[in-house]
């Protein structure tokens, strides 16, 4: 279908009393698996074996691990930076290790169970720019908001202020790189820079909504949750596509 880069270069300093420092967020152990494997497999699932790491703190971990892919039946490259530089920042670095006109970006650190050939073929009807995955949750203040139109299309992110329910960015997106070719690369922040900006240059920024299972490890509260559900919820997943 096309191909995929998974952010993985942060330190995830809200769960560090687990990690220890030890190793990087994505490579907490669920089940005895990476939680970035099952990242990885829900690519391979829908035929993305071209995957594009972006790692930074720790990343030897992820490199041992992974390698070049070939284990796991896919080809993975390696972007690297050794100091941070933001979620928008490693999509620019990474552009060079991508050869699609138009790939997928996930966030290492949370997973989102949808059906990637369905957002894709979704992202091309509407002719768009950039496509993000979104979901309802009832109490979306650690995570912002999104405000879309009749359409889908996405004009305007919230802040994480307020309580009530509504779309979060589910950190899922599919990106057209002439688009990104031409936003500035001083923004480093993707979610809260580089997004704005694009809808603001663009009317083709729309949203993929889906009622799926999410997890964010970032926190410990999410990493619980994922420890207790992950596992049944992804084979689950598999089985019925």
């Amino acid at each position: 279908m096309t191909e995929a880069l998974i952010l993985c270069a942060g330190k995830g300093e809200r769960i560090k009393n687990i990690t220890k420092d030890r190793i990087p967020k994505p490579m907490i152990r669920i089940n005895g698996k990476p939680f970035l494997w099952y990242l990885i497999q829900q690519l391979k699932i829908f035929g993305i074996k071209d995957i594009v790491l972006h790692v930074g703190h720790k990343k030897e971990k992820i490199i041992e691990y992974f390698k070049d892919g070939s284990k796991f039946n896919i080809n993975i490259k390696y972007s690297i930076v050794d100091k941070p530089v933001g979620t928008g920042g490693g999509i620019k670095i990474s552009l060079p290790f991508l050869k699609k006109d138009t790939f997928f970006v996930l966030n290492g650190d949370s997973i989102f169970l949808i059906n990637l050939k369905e957002m894709y073929n979704y992202h091309q009807f509407n002719g768009a720019e950039i496509t993000i995955s979104l979901k309802w949750i009832n109490n979306k203040e650690r995570y912002g908001s999104v405000t879309v139109d009749n359409r889908n299309r996405i004009i305007n992110f919230m802040e994480k202020l307020e309580r009530e329910g509504g779309f979060i960015n589910a950190g899922i997106y599919l990106i057209n790189r002439k688009l990104l070719e031409g936003i500035p690369s001083e923004f480093i922040s993707f979610e809260r820079e580089m997004l704005p900006y694009a809808i603001k240059i663009s009317r083709k920024v729309f949203g993929f909504i889906e009622d799926s299972y999410f997890v964010d490890i970032g926190t410990p509260e999410g990493l619980f949750n994922a420890t207790q559900e992950l596992p049944d919820r992804f084979y689950g997943y598999i089985n019925s596509l």
